[in-house]
């Protein structure tokens, strides 16, 4: 059958998790899309067992109104850095992330590529950052096995040494990845 296009928005989980759901309904969306964590900061708390609850069953709900619901990873997470701190905290929390939406249920966790510092453009090439994204990728569907949770490299405007602009970037990473089945792309209209 053929997919149709639904439209959301990006909604507030302000109030608790379950909120955006209820907010993505009083706007009549029929999709939407979160940050289940804070999108600045490296640290996560774990999510709290009422809060999973409420969302799931408000997700249950609605089903039939709003889906697929999309969670959108922290803007921090570069899994093309080359400071082997920073992409230890990119990775931790990509895979904070990913266990996060599996807890709730989530079917989409959207990604941006990584981006190569200016600090950074003498040390590592293009290809070499699209190959070290897809080693990170491998590593984390690796850990997430048996996960229903896909991943989506969301397409970037490419400012400076932004990754993810040209689809030769993604096929870059596409090709290295071992497992497909977790991966789709997201194409940025917007």
């Amino acid at each position: 059958g053929v997919i149709k296009m639904r439209l959301g928005a990006h909604m507030s989980v302000t109030g608790g998790k379950y909120m955006a759901l209820e907010r993505g309904k009083e706007l009549g969306c029929q999709t939407i899309q979160v940050f289940i964590r804070s999108v600045r900061s490296w640290a996560a708390k774990p999510l709290i067992k009422s809060d999973i609850d409420d969302f799931i069953k408000i997700k249950e709900e609605l089903k039939e109104d709003i889906w697929p619901i999309v969670s959108h990873n922290s803007y921090l997470i570069n899994l093309a850095s080359i400071d082997k701190e920073k992409l230890e905290k990119s990775y931790n929390a990509m895979l904070d992330e990913l266990i996060k939406v599996e807890q709730l249920g989530i079917e989409l966790e959207n990604m941006h590529p990584g981006v190569i510092p200016m600090s950074d453009k003498n040390e590592i090439s293009k290809k070499e950052a699209l190959i070290q994204i897809a080693n990170q990728l491998n590593k984390l569907i690796g850990e997430t096995k048996g996960s229903k949770v896909i991943v989506l490299l969301e397409t970037t405007a490419g400012q400076g040494k932004g990754l993810g602009n040209k689809f030769h970037h993604l096929s870059t990473i596409i090709d290295k990845i071992k497992a497909l089945f977790g991966l789709m792309f997201l194409i940025n209209q917007g």
